[in-house]
């Protein structure tokens, strides 16, 4: 048995065929070019859906936002600068306790997906290789 393997590896009589390398590059570019497809419609397809999920997103913060009277006390800041400067850290309490967290964190976190999204979907690498 050893004999037959050791007359295996010594032999010089196996020659490829004089195609096999470009063969073989082009079903390595066939599957880049597949990957690259596939990449590029997936990161198209969610940038689409996370425009349109932005804008009910946008539009559920600022109802949040007007509900929440943020506006009235932001207000007091370019009005009457002295209530504020007496009781600054009583009113930065009340402004932090009205702004609305949840819906400014699912803005920026949609925000985020569609910058990903586009990452993704522009950011595919070319492939070249380099034949003889």
């Amino acid at each position: 048995m050893t004999h037959d393997t050791e007359s295996l590896m010594i032999s010089k009589d196996i020659v490829p065929p004089a195609n096999l390398e470009t063969e073989v590059f082009e079903k390595i570019e066939g599957v880049l070019e597949k990957e690259n497809r596939r990449k590029k419609v997936f990161g198209f397809s969610f940038f689409f859906i996370f425009v349109c999920a932005l804008i009910p997103v946008i539009i559920y913060m600022i109802v949040e936002l007007q509900q929440s009277g943020l506006y009235n006390y932001s207000s007091l800041l370019f009005s009457d600068t002295g209530i504020i400067a007496g009781n600054a850290r009583e009113f930065i309490l009340s402004i932090t306790d009205l702004i609305p967290f949840i819906p400014i964190t699912i803005v920026l976190s949609v925000i985020f997906l569609l910058l990903l999204s586009i990452k993704y979907a522009v950011n595919v690498r070319e492939h070249f290789l380099y034949k003889n």
